[in-house]
């Protein structure tokens, strides 16, 4: 594992998800981070391009999450970043007497305090298609809860944070992804 880790947009880092899984991470804006629908059953990458490959999500992760995770960091030889823009729309969680999410559009520096309202109190009866689709805007500070989540989709198929099953009830995770299981 590293043991530091210093924030830098572009960088790439290895993530050991299990002692045969390993992903990568490239980050973006302000401690949002790029996950890839993208492995290896070892530490080794070369000639990767991520432009080329799916993103699986957006999120806001600190560092302290990645340190239990990141094991090496990519150099430019090895990997072409990705550029392509990074996605602005995510959901903000509602908590009290109702519980749920809006969809917001991040700025343009990607603050989600000033984010603009695209539309508020998302229901599974309406919205479920968008509660699947957009991530939640909180950071993630949890290793585990991260390696988990990336666990079950490479190994399931499913690309599922479970705090949407806090802020909607009876909310069931999405199908699995056709073909994303790893051999």
């Amino acid at each position: 594992m590293l043991k530091k880790i210093t924030w830098q947009e572009g960088k790439v880092l290895s993530l050991k998800l299990k002692d045969d899984l390993y992903t990568l991470v490239q980050m973006r804006k302000d401690y949002y981070l790029q996950f890839f629908d993208l492995t290896s059953a070892q530490n080794t990458w070369s000639d990767v391009d991520l432009r080329t490959v799916d993103t699986l999500f957006f999120i806001f992760t600190s560092t302290k999450a990645l340190k239990g995770l990141a094991v090496s960091e990519l150099s430019s030889d090895d990997v072409s970043l990705d550029e392509r823009p990074p996605e602005r729309r995510m959901l903000r969680a509602i908590i009290g007497g109702n519980y749920g999410a809006d969809l917001i559009e991040l700025t343009d520096t990607f603050e989600t305090i000033d984010a603009t309202t695209l539309k508020s109190n998302l229901t599974l009866a309406n919205d479920l298609d968008t509660i699947y689709k957009y991530e939640l805007s909180g950071m993630i500070g949890d290793p585990e809860k991260l390696r988990n989540r990336l666990i079950n989709y490479f190994d399931n198929g499913i690309n599922w944070d479970k705090s949407k099953e806090f802020l909607f009830k009876g909310i069931f995770p999405p199908s699995a992804k056709i073909g994303s299981q790893r051999p």
